[in-house]
């Protein structure tokens, strides 16, 4: 049902989520519905179909100067498999924040060793940090 959903890039210069799939992750059916979801509540959302490597990711937030990064984790392996992306993100330069979510936080995997991540088990609570970040920088 999504294929046939045209995607809605933000039609802004800048996105306030930006969703990657985690290490691992071949499909990418749960961000795209967080996308849907988040882009009706109002937030510049783009989730990227694939799995990209660092310096792919790098240039998609230079593109898009999101104000948080999130992963899609379906399996609880993708959690940890986060936690050198995290860091290689951060060593790359981006100074946002880290976000992980998907079946994998719902179903209790632990984020400890992603460094400064924060889990997110429901989109209402990646809405929530959207929305305290917007009313910070407003």
């Amino acid at each position: 049902m999504l294929a046939v959903l045209p995607r809605q890039a933000p039609n802004t210069k800048q996105c306030e989520l930006l969703i990657f799939q985690a290490p691992g992750n071949l499909h990418n059916l749960g961000a795209r519905y967080a996308e849907e979801a988040l882009q009706a509540w109002g937030i510049a959302c783009l989730a990227l179909p694939a799995e990209l490597g660092v310096p792919e990711m790098m240039s998609e937030i230079e593109r898009w100067k999101p104000a948080w990064v999130g992963f899609s984790c379906a399996l609880p392996d993708m959690v940890e498999a986060c936690a050198p992306v995290c860091r290689a993100l951060r060593d790359a330069g981006y100074r946002g924040g880290l976000i992980l979510a998907g079946q994998a936080i719902r179903r209790g995997s632990q984020v400890a060793r992603v460094e400064a991540a924060i889990a997110c088990p429901t989109l209402t609570e990646v809405r929530g940090l959207v929305f305290q970040t917007r009313a910070k920088s407003a």
